[in-house]
């Protein structure tokens, strides 16, 4: 095996590959990036190569064609005292961390939901890169980003949807729905494996099998949930419509939520939860089904340990396991039905490319856990500072007082100010024209911004130039 290094553009570095590659494992996610480690001699030629941030593509010839063996981005270099470089950090689907997709919206362009989000949001991905298998989502969505990646923006269209997306080969990333195709294979640690050796078809496990059940935030049957705001100006599901078989749209004293009314009456859980980047009834009406019907009964996942299976198992595919875990004579794990593949770690060395560990589980996602619970809060932090949250007159109402000399009235904020009020410059804020035709800033940049509409203004600063252009019948114009 060999590895080929490249910067950021895509250019070959060296004079040559890194040669006498020891091992490499990839890690593959659903849904997320995955990873990689590989070893190198220190001896080996060109190994100076590998650098921080650089890009890794290791290849090597099997059955007599040049094959890839994984990519990623070098993250960390360590050695050890046997002379081995050791490589590791995140697959290529990192890089869609690197760039962001500003406030890009999810719509038809004229304000209406669409399925074309995995097409929209891949507009802004780096050079190179591409979508596969399906290119739209099964249900039509109506969303704004702020500044999220392209990398966070595809998990907020599947959290949203119900989908799911993987590294495909290559820069491609595979849009898969709900799809969930078998992988035609057996993963057992029951019978004989020495039955079974050179059947390509059947996976024999390895002992140590672990099993990672949490019921955190399950079996939950009403959720009030909010959007984007302060105080009384929060969007909240009032006004959503609700088709779904099982659930309903209800109010209380507290406020709008939305009921699995079967799992409310058996266990009478709810939970009040914010989702600071939605700001639309219908869109948090979605979210907020998507979350339910994740929740209503634990997940289970087991990883386990692969003892012998010599051919890939791309991840969101589906197998049977039969398997079963006994300590000290009880059965702790007793496996037995088609689970999906959520992660898989496959090992290229000397001995060839097999996998060696796999986790599946009885959905399509991993099972949620109090650290997983903090990095959800710290992400709707973050989310209230990026996207904008309007506040009503009812708030700010509450610091003035009746009666005063400038006009105002109160209860609903209007009126005039006796001083003139010089206007607010605010982030892709919208000032209506004569005409109607909203005016929305789209930054500055060397190629023009994706999905325009009309009344989009833009700064080109493409050749050196200087100009603001406007968006108007279809085409930029300068101003």
């Amino acid at each position: 095996m060999w590895i080929d290094v490249e910067d950021a553009a895509g250019n070959r570095l060296g004079e040559g590959p890194i040669t006498n590659v020891l091992a490499w494992e990839s890690k593959a996610m659903l849904s997320q990036a995955g990873s990689f480690a590989c070893d190198v001699p220190l001896t080996a030629a060109n190994q100076a190569l590998a650098q921080h941030y650089r890009r890794v593509i290791c290849r090597d010839v099997i059955g007599g064609a040049t094959v890839t063996v994984g990519a990623g981005i070098i993250h960390k270099l360590s050695t050890s005292a046997a002379g081995v470089l050791h490589i590791e950090g995140p697959d290529l689907l990192y890089e869609l961390t690197h760039c962001h997709v500003g406030a890009l919206a999810i719509d038809d362009g004229a304000g209406a939901a669409t399925v074309d989000g995995p097409e929209l949001v891949m507009d802004y991905a780096p050079e190179g890169w591409s979508l596969g298998g399906h290119t739209t989502t099964l249900k039509a969505i109506l969303h704004r980003f702020e500044g999220e990646t392209v990398l966070a923006a595809l998990v907020k269209i599947a959290d949203l949807t119900g989908e799911r997306f993987r590294l495909g080969v290559g820069r491609t990333v595979v849009w898969m729905q709900v799809d969930q195709p078998e992988a035609g294979v057996l993963l057992t640690n029951l019978g004989d494996p020495l039955a079974s050796e050179g059947d390509s078809d059947i996976a024999i496990a390895g002992m140590g099998l672990k099993l990672l059940e949490d019921s955190y935030e399950c079996g939950i049957g009403r959720l009030y949930a909010q959007g984007q705001g302060i105080g009384n100006a929060r969007i909240n599901l009032q006004g959503a419509a609700c088709s779904y078989t099982g659930y309903t749209l209800g109010s209380d004293s507290r406020g709008y939520y939305l009921e699995h009314t079967a799992t409310w009456s058996a266990n009478g859980i709810e939970r009040y939860k914010s989702f600071k980047d939605i700001n639309s009834a219908q869109t948090l009406l979605e979210q907020a089904y998507e979350y339910l019907r994740a929740q209503l009964t634990p997940p289970v996942a087991v990883e386990i340990p692969v003892a012998r299976l010599n051919r890939i198992v791309p991840v969101g595919y589906r197998l049977h396991a039969q398997c079963r875990e006994v300590i000290d004579g009880g059965v702790v794990i007793d496996l037995d039905d088609d689970l999906t593949v959520l992660s898989t770690v496959t090992r290229y060395d000397g001995m060839g490319a097999r996998l060696t560990a796999i986790t599946v589980a009885s959905v399509a996602r991993l099972p949620k856990s109090e650290a997983g619970a903090l990095v959800a809060m710290l992400s709707t932090a973050q989310q209230f500072w990026t996207h904008p949250q309007t506040t009503s007159g009812e708030v700010h109402a509450g610091s003035h007082e009746n009666g005063g000399g400038d006009e105002i009235n109160v209860g609903g904020l209007s009126g005039v100010l006796a001083d003139a009020q010089p206007p607010a410059a605010h982030q892709h804020a919208y000032t209506d024209l004569s005409d109607g035709a909203p005016v929305r800033w789209r930054g500055s940049s060397a190629t023009p911004p994706g999905t325009p509409r009309d009344g989009d203004l833009w700064h080109d600063t493409s050749g050196g130039g200087n100009a603001v252009k406007l968006y108007a019948n279809g085409g930029w114009v300068g101003t």
